[in-house]
């Protein structure tokens, strides 16, 4: 796996573009994860209710359009356990690392008649059900690394983070926001408002764009896994930073609003709910400190808290309150 991770990245955050090129940005960029010559597909999904799993749009590379056709209708038709194991729980893998793969709709006949014995995934998913998929086609299975995990989930959190700032932005309540702090690629401040004009926000921001420019300077081919690690894809819990180029060519980092939509007890802060949110999808604490750009320290911290003011005794029990509040409230 020979993939230039931070060019994933890159693309990930071209969200001018409308949704079907955008798509095909992405998925151009991960060409290299498995083979240059590869068949995938990559498509933005609603799973918010598991058993109406619906795919928003949909694209796909190398493969026919017979064979693109039988992904798009069948997967949507997966039991809803399987929805909630594979696109709700899983952050990357291959089909075959979740139970029921085989007894979903047209798995047999994908190897058959095409070919497809597995897939591998990157699930760029969020606390609300929505997420981005990148998907590629397999002609004999695939087993990850311990290693090659970790790297591709820490490229699905910047696809989600990605997904997350398109939507609120293509959403009403944004259309009037601007952005909260403008940055040179060094990390001078040109401009701060609201929230980013503390000088924590403005430190953390600051450093940030130090860690991009890092990220995509000489590290990304020397250590890509550094290189990725040092880019965040939210900060404080707050802002994603994306670069903008002017009319003259100048080119500068905005901050913009870009927190998780969570639902939890209205006995929780919000950072409390984001915590408990994220764990309720399976990630461990170090992960949770990479998808809101806080410290792990903090996270502990958080989850702590949410546990006392909820009388939760462990992790699956706090867990499992919040969400029992989060179904509650939805209805």
């Amino acid at each position: 796996m020979k993939a230039d991770l931070v060019n994933i990245v890159e693309a990930a955050y071209q969200i001018e573009q409308s949704e079907e090129p955008w798509l095909r940005g992405v998925l151009g960029a991960a060409r290299t994860i498995v083979d240059a010559d590869f068949e995938a597909i990559s498509c933005t999904y609603d799973a918010s209710n598991p058993a109406a799993l619906r795919f928003n749009t949909f694209v796909s590379a190398g493969l026919t359009d017979e064979s693109a056709a039988h992904i798009a209708r069948n997967i949507p038709r997966s039991d809803p356990d399987f929805v909630r194991r594979a696109f709700l729980s899983t952050s990357c893998g291959t089909s075959r690392d979740v139970p029921g793969w085989h007894q979903q709709p047209g798995v047999e006949s994908a190897g058959q008649d095409f070919g497809i014995r597995d897939f591998l995934a990157i699930n760029g998913r969020n606390p609300n059900g929505h997420g981005c998929l990148v998907m590629a086609t397999l002609r004999e299975e695939m087993r990850l690394t311990a290693r090659q995990r970790n790297m591709l989930t820490k490229i699905s959190c910047h696809l989600a983070a990605a997904h997350r700032l398109r939507q609120r932005l293509a959403s009403e309540e944004a259309h009037s926001g601007a952005a909260e702090a403008i940055l040179d690629h060094d990390g001078k401040i040109h401009h701060a408002e609201g929230e980013a004009r503390s000088k924590m926000a403005l430190t953390r921001l600051k450093h940030s764009a130090l860690a991009i420019a890092r990220s995509r300077g000489a590290l990304r081919a020397r250590d890509p896994e550094e290189a990725v690690d040092e880019w965040k894809g939210l900060i404080a819990a707050r802002w994603t930073l994306l670069e903008v180029c002017e009319t003259d060519g100048r080119r500068y980092l905005v901050a913009r609003r870009n927190r998780p939509r969570t639902q939890g007890p209205s006995g929780l802060t919000d950072r409390e709910q984001e915590v408990v949110a994220f764990a309720a999808m399976g990630h461990h604490n170090k992960l949770i400190a990479y998808n809101l750009g806080i410290s792990h320290s903090t996270v502990r911290v958080l989850m702590a808290r949410a546990a006392g003011k909820l009388g939760a005794r462990s992790r699956d029990e706090l867990v499992r309150r919040c969400s029992e509040v989060g179904t509650t409230d939805s209805k």
